[in-house]
């Protein structure tokens, strides 16, 4: 019997890492107990302290980890220390973080030495068949490599040159792959509190040349039957609390009619057990219609994804994309406004793309933020192993220029051994300087405070009443900082500094900084390897919320007064300042647990709670009253448990706060008035007159 011990590892300091339940290594280890039987005994980790222990007490024949650009420098350290302890053990890695050209797979190899195969492509085929082999050599290194070996790579040490065996046609019925849920093997990674994520299909039909996905190999999508996912979903069901999220892993969720039906098993399940109701996908990039059924159907708990990554044609060519339509985006988004509060539209821009430039990037988020879209993410350009964007002719083509990261919270040192996750990013090319990209990326500082997640929601549209655009009033405040109060100014200067100070001009360069002495406690305290853009937005939702909206009401206030009477201008002034208090009370997100779990009572001289139930399309002054009105702000229940279940999981820190702001809603977090429908629940207006 081989001992085989697989793993998808977790960056636990702090509560930090990848906290999903590590279903696709438990669908490689189901498919191979399948096949194989007692011919093998599978063990599944997640802690690399587990793995380490159980190594060390047990003598594994085989440690197999997967390879995401989230953990392959964790994996690779921990099969070269396992290598250095036990020569005679077989080390696997698979995953998509994995080069496409031959050269560049050799270099691989040499830099992970103690890395023996790894799995190309899907790993359920290759991994049977790698250790199918490695039961006929009887677990001999050498006898293993003795060969090609067919879904399997490997580098033949001897004449430093690569073996590569053709790989697998993906599986048709994908149902052939037992669940690793119904079979039991995820039962203890619930049990330790991992998020559940579940996958209804795989492919993608797009060829963006940025994706991993993007390659022919993956256009053909393939489905697991409805009864599979039904039965998955009713098992993680009962086996979880309402707060937990579940996370959809497919490329494209809801834009397939399998995915409505998907939909509808789901909200059977809020039904009988007040869950999902946060379910995080990257939805259709297509059939709007469809995904807008999926996020009606699971009472907005699936926000929909609207994903353009440019608004610019020339640059969607460069990439072969093709989005939909602006109209489409715009029905999308007043589709969206229709279904919840908690509901968003949500899209992504990368920068820098080949062909974009400032000024087209700037149009692009200008369209995105005018029409309404309620959260716009911009992300950078990951130059992912194999993707055609990191390939030498688009690099050559595009002359990319690269620096080098730690990807935001992944790093740690366990049983001795340290390793830090680095990821190559672009930061400028032929047509965006990098004066440019710091410039973009100012600007998408300023969209997290000002825009994302209904931040600063009330004033956005008070100015849209008035014909101001909301972009404007974002961009004009980042142009405006150099005069910015001291303390906002601090805190944008420190973000621009910190997203320079994040890089590194190469790989080498970035790894002898992480290894010489002991920098890893720079990581482990938090002064460096956050999300830098996530870290300063948290800033900004908590103990920075007056100074940042001090500063934006005040350049508000100067555009809707300017051209008016003295009469308005008062009024307007009057009314902003309303708006000003509202959004404090509403959204600054209190760290206290007291205060959490307290109201605060304001008075205002409008109904600001009638005007949020119309939508803010009609003028403030239409909702004054003759007396003051009393709005108690707070949580309610289901709120309480979600934030209270978030800063126990992930801390209160500016980093803990980051972290959650990325992986959870934080409309969720929005304290409630008069509004209406908390996951289904009707809130009583609790304003009333004085």
């Amino acid at each position: 019997m081989l001992k085989i011990f697989m793993g998808d590892m977790l960056y636990s300091g702090d509560g930090v890492g990848n906290r999903m339940c590590p279903m696709p290594v438990g669908f490689v280890a189901a498919f191979l107990e399948k096949r194989l039987g007692s011919a093998v005994d599978v063990r599944l980790f997640k802690r690399p302290d587990d793995l380490i222990e159980a190594a060390d007490r047990e003598n594994p024949d085989m440690i197999a980890l997967s390879n995401y650009s989230w953990t392959h420098n964790l994996s690779s350290s921990l099969l070269r220390s396992f290598k250095e302890k036990n020569p005679n053990l077989i080390t696997v890695m698979g995953g998509p973080n994995y080069p496409r050209e031959m050269e560049t797979q050799r270099e691989f190899f040499h830099r992970n030495a103690g890395v023996d195969f790894h799995v190309y492509m899907e790993g359920e085929q290759g991994f049977l068949s790698l250790t199918e082999r490695l039961i006929e050599a009887e677990g001999d290194l050498s006898r293993a490599q003795q060969g090609a070996v067919a879904g399997v790579h490997f580098l033949d040490r001897k004449t430093d040159s690569l073996v590569a065996g053709h790989f697998f046609d993906r599986l048709i019925e994908l149902d052939e792959i037992p669940s690793p849920y119904l079979t039991g093997l995820m039962d203890p990674f619930l049990e330790m509190g991992l998020q559940p994520m579940i996958q209804t299909n795989r492919g993608c039909p797009f060829t963006c040349t940025f994706c991993v996905e993007g390659q022919a190999y993956h256009t053909k999508v393939r489905r697991f039957s409805l009864d599979r996912i039904t039965a998955e979903l009713e098992y993680i069901a009962e086996r979880v609390t309402p707060e937990w999220s579940l996370s959809i892993t497919d490329s494209n969720f809801g834009m397939y009619e399998q995915d409505i039906e998907t939909c509808k098993v789901l909200r059977r399940l809020q039904d009988e057990y007040s869950w999902p109701f946060d379910i995080v996908v990257s939805s259709g990039k297509n059939r709007v219609d469809r995904v807008t059924e999926c996020a009606r159907l699971t009472r907005g708990a699936l926000s929909i994804s609207l994903q353009v990554q440019s608004m610019d044609d020339e640059v969607l060519k460069n990439i072969r994309r093709q989005n939909i339509s602006v109209d489409g985006l715009k029905e999308a988004v007043e589709n969206t406004q229709e279904l919840s509060k908690t509901t968003r539209a949500f899209s992504a821009v990368i920068v820098p793309l080949p062909g974009e430039t400032l000024d087209s990037h700037i149009s692009g988020l200008k369209e995105l933020v005018d029409m309404d879209m309620d959260y716009v993410c911009p992300f950078q350009l990951i130059l992912l192993d194999d993707t055609e964007m990191s390939g030498t002719a688009s690099r050559q083509e595009f002359q990319m220029v690269s620096k080098w990261r730690p990807v935001p919270n992944y790093y740690g040192e366990f049983g001795g051994v340290k390793a830090l996750e680095m990821e190559e990013i672009c930061v400028a090319n032929s047509t965006f300087s990098y004066d440019d990209y710091l410039e973009a990326r100012g600007l998408h500082f300023m969209m997290q405070c000002y825009h994302s997640d209904d931040a600063m929601l009330e004033i956005r549209h008070y100015l849209r009443l008035y014909g101001i655009s909301p972009f404007d009033w974002i961009r004009k405040s980042q142009i405006e900082m150099p005069g910015a109060p001291e303390s906002v100014r601090k805190i944008y200067d420190d973000f621009i500094e910190a997203t320079g100070a994040e890089l590194w001009d190469s790989r080498e360069e970035a790894t002898d900084f992480f290894r010489s002495a002991d920098n890893i406690d720079l990581f482990v305290n938090g002064e460096l390897g956050d999300n830098v853009l996530f870290k300063f937005r948290a800033i900004c939702m908590t103990g920075a919320f007056r100074d940042f909206l001090d500063y934006g009401i005040g350049i508000a206030t100067e555009m809707a007064v300017e051209g008016a009477p003295d009469s308005d201008a008062a009024r307007i002034r009057e009314e902003i300042g309303e708006v000003a208090r509202y959004i404090y009370h509403k959204r600054r997100l209190p760290l206290d647990p007291t205060e959490i779990q307290s109201t605060v009572e304001e008075k205002f001289l409008h109904d600001m709670t009638a005007w949020e139930a119309d939508r803010h399309t009609r003028p403030l002054s239409d909702y004054r009253w003759n007396e003051p009105v009393a709005v108690t702000f707070g949580y309610d229940e289901m709120q309480l448990n979600k934030l209270l279940h978030a800063y126990k999981q992930l801390g209160t820190s500016m980093q803990g706060i980051g972290m959650i702001v990325r992986k959870h809603n934080p409309l969720y977090f929005v304290r409630e008035t008069a509004r209406a429908g908390y996951y289904g629940i009707d809130v009583p207006v609790r304003a009333s007159a004085s």
